[in-house]
């Protein structure tokens, strides 16, 4: 089901296939991989398995994950990218922490990818939390106000794009243990949300008639009014970190986003890299790569554990002129 290939990062292909346990290939050889199938087959034994994914004008990501056994081969068809929503099912009773951790990283990911890819340059991005009297019960619920919302905007702003992410509320009060839901809108350039509008709107797919005022409203639509923008890669942030909050709730198995559009393909490579070279070096080559990838962005890098392994992620950024832009860590050699 899978056509072995492999090529450079730089567009040029060769027909031969790297071979197992010949060395760690190079950053920039011939010896990366298109796809996860190839990687995995060709698997040298203990190393960092490195994903390189290319975000267009926002930028790209390089992560490098310590690998110590061979990894499962990705279900998917006619090599095709799996669907953004894969994990659908229902709740998992007594799941293993270390999968549950996974899955909300994988799940964070694919929240990456999305924004990234659907937010880009000249594109106008808000947040926004939905929320309702008494709070949402279930993730059942939650997902089918998303989806009267959905049909909602659809009515009256057809280009918006949006992606939702629920959290349970722990704040005290009526609504504690409850949840409340995140939503990333992207307007299309030119096109700016009227506040008062989207209220009515969330009103309509609570059961309401748009008009009701005071405590007569059926709940809120709060926007994060901010003075600067979000960027692509801050909202993802933003909005990533609440599928991660909430793991050890054991929620293994439901869906933890839903989103209005379908994830436009990524371009994404891997290749491996032995673990003979220390963790400074070789996030050093990395680094290289991106800068030689995406001249003029700023390059940021963190280091996390998740289910015994070791992660290092670096990304390219377009650099952002703002006082209003939270500083993050950035990766010096």
């Amino acid at each position: 089901d899978y056509v072995a290939t492999s090529c450079r990062l730089d567009g040029a292909r060769r027909s031969e296939a790297p071979r197992s346990g010949a060395g760690a290939p190079r950053l920039g050889s011939s010896a990366h991989f298109d796809r996860y199938a190839e990687a995995a087959s060709h698997y040298p034994g203990p190393a960092y398995l490195a994903v390189a994914k290319d975000y267009g004008p926002n930028g790209g990501k390089v992560v490098l994950r310590s690998v110590r056994e061979e990894p499962r081969r990705l279900k998917s068809r006619d090599g095709m990218q799996a669907p953004l929503h894969r994990r659908n099912g229902g709740p998992r009773a007594g799941g293993d922490p270390f999968a549950l951790e996974r899955s909300a990283h994988r799940a964070r990911s694919d929240i990456f990818d999305w924004v990234l890819m659907v937010a880009k340059p000249g594109c106008s991005t808000r947040l926004c939390t939905l929320s309702t009297r008494g709070g949402i019960g279930t993730l059942a619920d939650a997902w089918r106000l998303v989806g009267a919302f959905r049909r909602q905007v659809g009515r009256h702003y057809p280009g918006v794009q949006f992606i939702a992410v629920p959290e349970l509320h722990k704040g005290g009060g009526v609504n504690h243990g409850t949840l409340h839901i995140h939503l990333l809108m992207v307007f299309p350039h030119g096109m700016w949300p009227v506040y008062s509008v989207f209220h009515r709107l969330w009103y309509r797919a609570l059961g309401g008639t748009g008009a009701e005022r005071g405590s007569d409203t059926p709940g809120n639509c709060d926007f994060a009014r901010h003075r600067w923008h979000y960027t692509a890669w801050s909202a993802a942030r933003y909005l990533s970190k609440y599928v991660t909050k909430d793991v050890e709730l054991g929620n293994y198995g439901q869906r933890r986003y839903s989103t209005s559009h379908a994830l436009p393909k990524v371009l994404v490579r891997y290749w491996w890299e032995g673990m003979s070279l220390d963790d400074r070096g070789l996030r050093r080559r990395a680094l290289r790569w991106l800068q030689e990838r995406y001249p003029g962005f700023e390059v940021r890098s963190h280091t996390f554990n998740c289910g015994g392994d070791t992660y290092h992620v670096l990304t390219a950024e377009p650099v952002v002129s703002s006082s209003r832009t939270n500083p993050l860590h950035r990766f010096t050699s």
